[in-house]
């Protein structure tokens, strides 16, 4: 019997950094963005994850989530009832 799995998708977003960069200004709000970004990503890599960046998107895999993502389409769709993100797989079987 296949062992059960929760497999997760993570967007991520800084708390609170609209007041953070209202108050610190631009220049600390880059920088914290950054420290952010390497924290996050040395996180994914010593977890044995994939880094993958494409027109100017970074998404972090993990790397039990590889399989099931190859030929994944994520697109962001705004209708009248309803924005966020649409993932399309055309490999996936159910």
């Amino acid at each position: 019997m296949p062992e059960a799995a929760v497999r997760t998708f993570l967007l991520t977003d800084l708390r609170g950094y609209t007041h953070f960069t209202q108050e610190q200004g631009d220049e600390a709000a880059a920088a914290i963005t950054l420290q952010f970004a390497d924290l996050t990503r040395g996180a994914v890599e010593a977890h044995d994850g994939e880094v993958v960046e494409d027109k100017g998107v970074t998404v972090l895999i993990d790397p039990k989530a590889v399989l099931f993502l190859l030929g994944t389409e994520m697109d962001f769709q705004v209708t009248k009832l309803s924005s966020g993100f649409v993932f399309n797989n055309p490999n996936q079987t159910s």
